[in-house]
């Protein structure tokens, strides 16, 4: 019985320690936005430049890398598509471009505003960018199965979106933008001073990262498709 309530005991802390950190995400992100807006006492030139900077440092220097996984994403789609005999006409491969690439890929003020700001901006410029990227790596590999023109290719993409594929874009990117950088100033902010804190703190920041981004991409893409099936459907 002992053993048990030790248990039980033990998995409540834990429990209730994850919920405490993940109620304080949305007010860290709430209290530097409103820091930022509202605070006169900080200067609007340095939150720019440390936005800019980041902007750089996070966006700009990760465009070769992301480039290259955008032509490999778009290439691979279309590949397989064609060895599953999957490709028939222009529409349908444009459509399936859209489905796979767009659809699916100190004070607070002054030290996590602009970095949250200027995350959000980046994750939504190079979700830009390496949807962009990968549509064109699909239609350099189309190629090889269908004789397309790229204004043909381009028509065909434009025809097959709509302002919901605009809107999902939009919402994965501003919700993933702030849930990565969100958590990495969290976790930045509670480092103490030893210096083994530093790669335990980069290492739960991924984490939760990647398992918060992985949920609520699941969740939008899911209440996306419920949505359209109720439309189809006339529900």
């Amino acid at each position: 019985m002992e053993m048990i309530l030790r248990y039980t005991d033990s998995w409540g802390h834990g429990l209730v320690t994850r919920l405490r950190y993940f109620a304080r995400l949305p007010a860290l992100a709430y209290l530097s936005v409103k820091a930022g807006i509202l605070d006169e006492r900080g200067s609007r030139r340095s939150i720019l430049s440390v936005i800019l900077t980041q902007i750089y440092y996070t966006g700009w220097e990760a465009l070769p890398i992301v480039g290259i996984l955008g032509l490999a994403v778009g290439g691979a789609v279309i590949l397989n598509a064609s060895v599953l005999s999957f490709l028939g006409t222009i529409d349908t491969v444009a459509r399936l471009m859209i489905v796979v690439v767009v659809r699916e890929l100190g004070p607070l003020s002054y030290i996590v505003f602009p970095r949250l700001l200027a995350g959000i901006v980046c994750c939504v410029c190079l979700t830009f960018y390496i949807n962009s990227v990968a549509l064109i790596g699909g239609y350099g590999v189309t190629l090889f199965f269908h004789d397309l023109s790229f204004s043909a290719y381009t028509s065909a993409l434009s025809d097959g979106f709509a302002s919901a594929d605009l809107f999902l874009f939009l919402a994965k990117g501003i919700a993933n933008g702030t849930i990565i950088f969100t958590v990495a100033c969290y976790e930045g902010l509670h480092v103490g001073s030893s210096p083994h804190e530093i790669p335990q703190a980069t290492t739960r920041a991924v984490l939760v990262s990647i398992g918060l981004v992985a949920v609520t991409t699941l969740s939008a893409t899911m209440i996306f498709y419920l949505r359209q099936f109720r439309l189809v459907a006339g529900v």
